[in-house]
């Protein structure tokens, strides 16, 4: 009966130096493995800040061009619209609104579904059709004939 456990202990002995002497063979793996860890981990790290400040530049783009849209679109008169084109320009209003809080862009499709229409032009259309511009808004010169 002893020479069973004496022979397990020996087994057991002889696993355990077995594995120890992997463990100390696989130090130069293990260290590589926690370098590339490391670099991957800067490398991530440095992405992720660019990432970050790409997507905030666009964020501010975005808002700076939804506030011009929006300045556009309060200029329109309301008494000048019919009982659709209100509702085109409030829905408008809303969603530039909604994109300078920081909220994704909605498609037009789903403003009109939301405004309860079956369609809504593009921004830059319903400013065009509805924006009271001089002909020569951008500093053009009108020739008269003698």
């Amino acid at each position: 009966m002893a020479d069973k456990y004496l022979e397990a202990g020996a087994m057991g002995a002889t696993a355990a130096g077995a594995g120890g002497a992997a463990y100390l063979a696989g130090g130069d793996k293990r260290k590589q493995k926690k370098a590339d860890k490391a670099r991957q981990d800067r490398r991530n790290k440095v992405r992720k800040a660019r990432k970050d400040k790409t997507v905030s530049m666009r964020n501010q783009a975005n808002a700076e061009v939804a506030q011009s849209k929006l300045d556009r679109l309060q200029k329109i008169k309301p008494s000048d619209l019919n009982d659709k084109n209100k509702k085109v320009r409030k829905a408008l209003i809303q969603e530039q609104k909604n994109i300078i809080k920081g909220a994704t862009k909605s498609t037009a499709k789903e403003i009109a579904k939301k405004v309860g229409l079956r369609s809504i032009p593009v921004i830059g259309a319903f400013l065009t059709a509805f924006e009271s511009t001089p002909a020569y808004s951008r500093g053009g010169v009108v020739k008269k004939k003698k």
